[in-house]
């Protein structure tokens, strides 16, 4: 064999296992944690993961933190999984799994943290080599009534047109009735680590009622929001902080059409209580 073949199949093999090692597939995630009993301390997790449906890379490879000092790999340790395929190349799914606490602890702060992300994010420098993390705080028994995560009813994905008015509803509610507030934060790629290099894309915000608003957007292609969700509830005469939810979502901008109808009116018409009144619509 000569120094050329060998020299190919050395890079054939080196590339083969390049792109297994850096493959991507990571679009969003949040964690969500009920309370099933405080005497024994046990709660379900509820690991809710977005993955690229294109990517070779199973999702829910990462490690999930119980904040006791134990961990466990999520994917092989689930008690159940649900899968679903949400069009747009997207994948959700959503790992079950429940841990008994030896002390029945009044504080906890489960985190999950997997690599990578998926490729392509316009506002995350090089999201492919990027580690994910999310994160949920919750006090447990505050004012001695207990305590649950806020809960998400809309996935974290959605889609917007270059040039319109850009708004998603993260779909949160508290099962405990508890206030909610809401904050764009720069995501994390370790616990306690934010990414570097990240920004918020231009004139994005959120309103208290969980609305994200993106003024027109001007460029297609896929960008990344993250949320802090923090719930509040009101005793010993104020409102205290007892949880958050930290949430890592994506956005696909498109350049398509999407002028609002126009509507021609057909002029005033009056109508005495009992008649019928008949026109064409076209």
């Amino acid at each position: 064999m000569s120094k050329f073949s060998l020299v190919c199949l050395f890079t054939v093999i080196y590339l083969g296992f390049f792109s297994k090692s850096v493959a991507t597939h990571i679009r969003g995630g949040n964690i969500s944690v009920s309370v099933v009993s405080t005497k024994p301390l046990v709660v379900l997790f509820k690991v809710s993961l977005y993955r690229d449906s294109d990517s070779s890379v199973d999702i829910g490879n990462g490690e999930l933190y119980f904040w006791d000092g134990t961990s466990l790999q999520l994917r092989q340790n689930a008690d159940s999984i649900d899968i679903k395929y949400l069009g747009n190349q997207i994948e959700e799914y959503v790992f079950y799994i429940s841990h008994t606490y030896a002390a029945g602890t009044g504080f906890i702060a489960p985190f999950y943290y997997e690599a990578n992300r998926n490729a392509g994010t316009i506002n995350l420098e090089n999201s492919a080599s990027i580690p994910f993390l999310i994160e949920t705080q919750i006090v447990i028994n505050p004012n001695g009534q207990i305590n649950n995560s806020p809960v998400f009813q809309i996935p974290p994905n959605d889609e917007g047109v270059v040039g319109e008015l850009f708004i998603h509803n993260v779909g949160a509610f508290d099962p405990d009735g508890d206030s909610l507030s809401y904050e764009l934060i720069t995501p994390y790629q370790q616990k306690g680590i934010e990414v570097v290099f990240y920004e918020i894309p231009d004139s994005s915000w959120i309103d208290p009622y969980g609305n994200i608003h993106w003024d027109k957007p001007i460029y297609v292609g896929q960008y990344t929001y993250a949320l802090r969700v923090t719930e509040w509830r009101f005793y010993d005469g104020k409102w205290q902080e007892i949880g958050f939810v930290l949430r890592d979502m994506q956005v696909y901008i498109r350049d398509l059409p999407n002028a609002p109808p126009i509507i021609t009116p057909n002029g005033s018409l009056c109508v005495v209580a009992g008649d019928t009144a008949r026109m064409d619509m076209i």
